[in-house]
């Protein structure tokens, strides 16, 4: 005989939500970073040093090379918040589903 397994739901639904509120926060972080790199060139000025540090020297990358990276993994990492939170909230749908098929027959 099948062992009965119970999932609560409401639990579970609450910790699905969590993930909204994940992917909204890589979102303001990736906003952030977009704005703060925008506006670093400004405020670096011109000159040598200025140059180097946002252009690299020496084979190394500057802060736009590394900060263009960076940006890109931010907004890959929200992709993949956002798929985990789908399919977080698509879980909690079809038990839902589940569980009001099964007890429909009882009722």
């Amino acid at each position: 005989m099948a062992e009965r397994i119970e999932v609560d739901l409401d639990a579970l639904q609450t910790a699905a939500s969590y993930g909204e509120e994940v992917c909204d926060g890589i979102a303001s972080f990736g906003a952030r970073l977009k704005d703060i790199l925008g506006r670093l060139p400004e405020a670096c000025g011109t000159g040598k040093p200025a140059e180097q540090f946002l252009e690299g020297s020496n084979g190394e990358p500057g802060v736009e090379e590394s900060g263009d990276a960076t940006v890109e993994a931010t907004d890959d990492v929200h992709k993949s918040a956002m798929v985990m939170r789908d399919a977080e909230l698509d879980i909690v749908s079809r038990l839902e589903q589940a569980e009001e098929a099964s007890t429909r027959g009882f009722d």
